[in-house]
């Protein structure tokens, strides 16, 4: 039964958010804007000298493209998040998922759950779209062969924690019983909080240096809560080149691969699985319905 209601509810929400005029317009600019980016953004100065050095490239088109799918993604997701989920209820009420599920035998927290696979799904298949979208432009510039795995794994596996994270963020403030128009403007002073405060707070107490005893914690919350894709994929780019100065190879030592990339996305998906948790706790879905 909790199967069918999350086939039910995943199925309703991507009708509402995508399979309409205002979705097809969002797909057509996330194509557009995943086609038009050949790499993530990146110090070119930097990457041609190390190039030079060492007589071949430390990543390669494949990586480089990957990254740039993973960064748009990201951006996407980031940017549409708000307008993707601000009217959950009022959509859903349209459409009568909440007759739906009031008829099921399941709890306000297990639609919570329900509700949050719905948005990671709904996510990720913008992400799945960026991806492909990439792809099939890189290979269409000759991008040096079908090196799908050098492609895949960053522009899939970096995006999916940030995915985590978005899709927790407004059953976070539906629970707290926020209104339309403040849970707009809390989701993007929250967004852009995570984007920026870590980045600010190690500009001006040099918490940015590795000397710092909070060196660590700073730099898992700054890459961590990054969801636009501006600081992780650049930091991880950045580790390959300083590794490949110091050592004259692109090969990165397991203990900087989970201080720089591993631990910052599992803090993050963390983040987004404690955001839903206490949605769940905090949240009476048909009560909430009821009221508004």
């Amino acid at each position: 039964m909790k199967l069918d209601a999350a086939w039910h509810t995943v199925r309703i929400n991507l009708s509402l958010y995508l399979l309409r005029p205002a979705g097809y317009l969002a797909v057509a600019a996330l194509i557009l804007w995943a086609a038009s980016v050949r790499s993530i953004g990146v110090n070119k100065a930097d990457l041609a000298a190390r190039t030079s050095e060492l007589g071949y490239a430390p990543l390669s088109d494949a990586q480089l493209s990957g990254l740039g799918a993973g960064q748009v993604a990201s951006g996407f997701m980031t940017l549409v998040g708000i307008w993707l989920f601000i009217d959950n209820l009022d959509r859903e009420r349209e459409c009568a998922l909440d007759e739906l599920l009031a008829s099921l035998p399941i709890s306000g927290r297990c639609f919570v759950v329900l509700q949050y696979l719905a948005n990671l799904v709904t996510l990720l298949v913008l992400a799945l779209i960026a991806a492909a979208t990439g792809f099939v432009a890189y290979v269409l510039r000759g991008g040096g062969g079908f090196a799908v795995g050098a492609f895949l794994w960053p522009s899939i596996l970096f995006p999916v924690s940030s995915a985590l994270l978005l899709g927790s963020l407004p059953l976070l403030l539906d629970g707290l019983g926020a209104h339309r128009v403040v849970r707009g403007i809390a989701y993007g002073l929250i967004v852009v909080s995570f984007n920026l405060v870590p980045f600010a707070l190690g500009a001006m107490s040099h918490l940015d240096h590795p000397r710092h005893p909070l060196f660590q914690v700073w730099l898992t919350a700054h890459l961590g809560l990054d969801t636009f894709g501006a600081w992780y994929l650049q930091g991880f780019l950045d580790l390959v080149l300083e590794v490949v100065k110091q050592t004259g190879a692109p090969e990165v030592p397991a203990s900087l691969y989970w201080s720089v990339v591993i631990r910052p996305r599992l803090a993050c998906a963390g983040l987004g699985l404690l955001c839903a948790a206490v949605a769940a706790w905090r949240f009476d879905r048909f009560q909430v319905a009821a009221e508004r």
